[in-house]
């Protein structure tokens, strides 16, 4: 996935800096909070969605640009990446 990410990147002379932002949820808010205001991040990529998850309303809040990998558009319609490992297709 990764890779596919930077080989579009790549295309338009961009690129991906992966930062793994912890497993505490108040490190991870205190971080987006920091990006948006240093304006150093132009995106967020989510892996990890929960129930109810409340990152998408706080990056959307904070003007943050991000993609969700998972499989439940309500949570940010348009901004889910639905993928099919089954027939190994896009949705």
């Amino acid at each position: 996935l990764l890779a596919g990410v930077e080989g579009e990147l790549a295309e338009t002379g961009q690129s991906l800096l992966l930062r793994v932002v912890g497993a505490d949820a108040g490190q991870e808010v205190a971080a987006y909070r920091r990006w948006s205001a240093e304006a150093r991040v132009d995106g967020v990529m989510l892996f990890d969605l929960t129930f109810d998850d409340p990152r998408p309303a706080l990056l959307d809040e904070l003007g943050l640009a991000f993609v969700l990998h998972g499989n439940r558009e309500e949570l940010a319609p348009g901004k889910v990446l639905v993928y099919d490992a089954r027939s190994d297709a896009e949705l």
